[in-house]
């Protein structure tokens, strides 16, 4: 039974990752898209034509936008914990500072292995 549990908690992570990709990806064309209309405003239209105070709220909220929220996702790297070898229904719910201070532990080194192999194989970050 809790090896049926495990997997289900795998396929909802997997599945909730997949999302957070389409979602990363759909951010960044919006980025795209809010920064190349406003190359378009800024070269190509009569801004005398348009409200000083409607102009200077545009680009406020540009900035804003793109530099507080427009960081663009490159790429997605999917960083794992390691399969465990008995697992529990209950391996969820251990909240004590040891375990916590293990997992972070784990993320991290988990998190620096998986970056060495990319740049080891040339990873380009900025597709």
């Amino acid at each position: 039974m809790a090896e049926v549990e495990s997997r289900a908690k795998d396929i909802i992570f997997s599945d909730k990752n997949m999302d957070n990709v389409k979602m990363s990806r759909l951010i960044t064309r919006h980025i795209q898209l809010i920064e190349h209309l406003y190359d378009i405003v800024e070269k190509k239209v009569d801004l005398s034509q348009i409200d000083p105070q409607e102009l200077e709220k545009i680009k406020s909220e540009y900035n804003i936008l793109i530099n507080n929220y427009g960081a663009q996702i490159k790429s997605v790297t999917r960083i794992v914990r390691s399969v465990l070898e008995s697992p529990s229904i209950l391996q969820n719910a251990d909240f004590s500072p040891k375990t916590i201070k293990e997992l972070i532990t784990q993320g991290e080194r988990n998190t620096m292995e998986k970056l060495s192999y990319c740049e080891s194989i040339k990873y380009e970050f900025n597709r």
